[in-house]
């Protein structure tokens, strides 16, 4: 019998050191995660912010840097989307060294045959249902989830979101705010352009980020005459309109 009780005694101690054991490494991992979880939102942040900041201060996404790009009287705008794409190729090329299988994760995602030329934007759609990772907009809204494919990343909303306060910090600091209307362009041309922009967009499958850089940074060949006709359309555009009226500077637009 004693030595009964020594032997139930032992496994008593064992399991409770065990447990006390397995309950530190609990606390460990979640500690460890918390601090990931920070490191993680940070680094998101802070990139969507300086992303914000640069493209701000590039200015490419004035309609005259735009138009002087079509008349190549201004390179500003092939200029950043060389470099863009550059540093796209870049990043694809250490994602492939690193782990390909997250590449082959993220390129399954977006890089397929899509016959439909009609719906709401893909890019708001993918955008809106990152909130799915969120417990309660999941419930509220789950015909979105499915829009959650490749990398499950629920920071990419934390991105976008520092990209606009990047961008508005930038504008404020240069006292650029708001925008004088001479570097716009106006309101009838701006909802036709953007309206001409958008149905492209679902024709081709992309945008111009979409197709121009992501889709060219894996050498598409739709991506590529895309691209191709994005230019073209708007180089024939500013040559024709400006050989027409002779309103070179698009004073008329």
């Amino acid at each position: 019998m004693a030595d009964d009780q020594i032997i139930n005694r032992n496994r008593r101690t064992n399991d409770e050191s065990n447990s006390i054991e397995k309950s530190n490494k609990t606390k460990n991992a979640k500690s460890s995660n918390g601090l990931t979880d920070l490191v993680q939102i940070v680094s998101v942040s802070g990139l969507g912010i300086a992303f914000g900041v640069l493209m701000n201060k590039a200015n490419v996404y004035l309609a005259p840097v735009i138009r002087d790009q079509m008349l190549f009287q201004r390179f500003t705008m092939i200029k950043m989307f060389l470099g863009a794409v550059g540093a796209s190729m870049l990043s694809s090329c250490i994602v492939i060294i690193v782990s390909e299988s997250t590449y082959r994760t993220v390129c399954n995602s977006f890089i397929h045959r899509n016959n439909r030329i009609h719906g709401i934007s893909t890019g708001f759609t993918v955008l809106v249902a990152q909130l799915c990772r969120v417990k309660s907009f999941k419930k509220l809204i789950p015909s979105l989830e499915p829009f959650t494919y490749g990398v499950q990343n629920s920071l990419a909303l934390l991105f976008a979101f520092g990209a606009i306060g990047g961008s508005f910090i930038s504008t404020f600091s240069a006292n650029q705010f708001p925008l004088n209307e001479q570097y716009g362009a106006g309101a009838l041309s701006s909802f036709f352009g953007g309206f001409l922009l958008s149905l492209g967009a679902r024709c081709a499958g992309g945008c111009t980020s979409g197709q121009g850089i992501s889709g060219v940074t894996h050498l598409l060949v739709g991506s590529l005459i895309a691209t191709a006709g994005m230019f073209g359309g708007g180089m024939l555009f500013a040559a024709g309109y400006g050989l027409i009226t002779k309103d070179w500077l698009f004073r008329a637009l």
